[in-house]
Formats: structure tokens, sequence, C-alpha cells
């Protein structure tokens, strides 16, 4: 398994797309709220990273059912200086297919986000919300 340092993250990857993974966790363990309280300054750091670097965080719906975590992260991301962000629904079966998209895009305006982002040829296009 190959290691990567962090700058050869960045050159690689245009998008941070596990950002809500230790959210989600804690959730689906029943965990206390203290402990997603815990990881909070690790996260702006993450988020802080991203935005500086110009790119994206993907809010992933999980076929809908990841949307409570999700109106925090995108105001803190905003707040970080973050602009980009794409949307997906992690489907794993066709009637999974965009479920939970068009929740994502309200949340988006509501956290001051004007667009939405996708990519082509790794380079990020702007979408108005």
């Amino acid at each position: 398994m190959a290691v990567h340092t962090l700058q050869q993250l960045r050159q690689r990857f245009r998008i941070f797309c596990t950002v809500i993974y230790p959210a989600d966790q804690a959730i689906l363990k029943r965990r206390s709220p203290a402990c997603f309280l815990k990881i909070i300054p690790a996260c702006f750091q993450n988020l802080t990273q991203v935005a500086a670097s110009g790119r994206a965080i993907e809010l992933n719906t999980c076929r809908g059912h990841d949307l409570d975590c999700w109106p925090p992260l995108l105001r803190w991301f905003r707040e970080c200086g973050g602009e980009l962000v794409t949307v997906g629904a992690d489907a794993h079966r066709p009637d999974q297919v965009a479920r939970g998209i068009p929740e994502a895009l309200q949340m988006l305006r509501a956290a001051g986000f004007d667009h939405v982002t996708t990519y082509e040829r790794r380079r990020p296009v702007l979408h108005k919300l």
C-alpha cells in the first residue's frame, strides 16, 4: 500500500469527500453529542485547509440518509472560506439515484452558497442554484 504525504494528496485530488464520516459514525453508533464535539477542532482545521487549497467538499446524501449532519458542516466550510461543494447520492441501485439531492441543494442555499460545483477535466464548473 502506498503512503502519500498531504502535499501529494493535494496534487492528486480535487474533492474532499469524507468530511461527514466522523459525525456519521457518531450518530450511527449512538454515541453522545460529546463524542462529536471532540472532533470539531479537527473538522475546522480540515475544512480550512480544503478551502485554502481551492478544492471542493462533497455533500454526499448517502441515498438520503445522512442529511442531518450536513447543515453545520456546510456553514463551517463557508465560514472557513470554502466556495466549492459537489453533491452526490452514493447510489447503489437505480432507485437511489439522486435521492436527497433536492434537499442537499436547499441546504447549500441555506448555508450561503449560491452555486453547486461539478468538474470537467479536473476543473471546477459552477452551476447557479
